[in-house]
């Protein structure tokens, strides 16, 4: 199998856990463990996820950027924010990009007289940046990759506007919430592998 073949190449935030709360299945109407998880929490988390972002869903034109950062605006959209919008009320004041080898990126920006912080990123690096319990979300994650997904951490903190704006600031922040990520598998996918069964192929994946 090879990503873009059997499934969309195009990743999709599937599930959202939030501290505190629980699992939220975004592929269906119905929360885990209940439809009572606060909207805020995850209008909190969409918004970190955007502002911490390097793609563009495009004006009229094609999607540029990496598919995870495509992903978190996608998300963001469907509950009505969009990063153009946020970063007007909130200018970006300086940016860590992502690289594979910090397996982590960070936005700063200006937000009246403080300075939020947005970082999402692999779960272990993030959780070395947040204060509190780093079990729950150890076990979450660990059941959301058991089930396919790839999971990814998003935080907060804040600063005053005289902070330094570079991986010294990324320490005593807030886990927002982890999300997991699948890539859909293509409509005719599951007729392609039945139709190679029933012709005597053996199907690995």
């Amino acid at each position: 199998d090879k990503t873009g073949t059997l499934t969309l190449n195009r990743l999709t935030i599937a599930t959202v856990w939030l501290p505190g709360q629980g699992r939220v299945d975004l592929t269906t109407t119905a929360a885990v463990p209940g439809d009572d998880l606060a909207p805020d929490a995850l209008r909190e988390l969409a918004t970190v996820g955007a502002l911490c972002n390097e793609a563009s869903l495009g004006e009229g034109e094609a999607a540029v950027g990496d598919t995870v950062d495509l992903a978190f605006l996608a998300f963001a959209e469907t509950l009505g924010l969009r990063r153009e919008e946020l970063i007007r009320s909130e200018p970006v004041a300086s940016a860590i990009a992502y690289e594979p080898e910090n397996r982590f990126g960070a936005t700063f920006t200006y937000r009246g007289d403080r300075i939020r912080i947005s970082v999402k990123g692999a779960l272990e690096t993030v959780l070395a940046m947040c204060d509190g319990e780093a079990a729950p979300a150890q076990d979450s994650a660990e059941q959301l990759a058991g089930e396919g997904h790839r999971v990814l951490a998003v935080a907060e903190g804040w600063a005053g506007t005289g902070a330094a704006l570079d991986r010294s600031a990324l320490q005593g922040l807030t886990l927002i919430g982890l999300v997991g990520l699948i890539d859909p598998l293509r409509p005719e996918a599951r007729r392609a592998v039945r139709q190679a069964q029933d012709a005597g192929v053996r199907i690995c994946m």
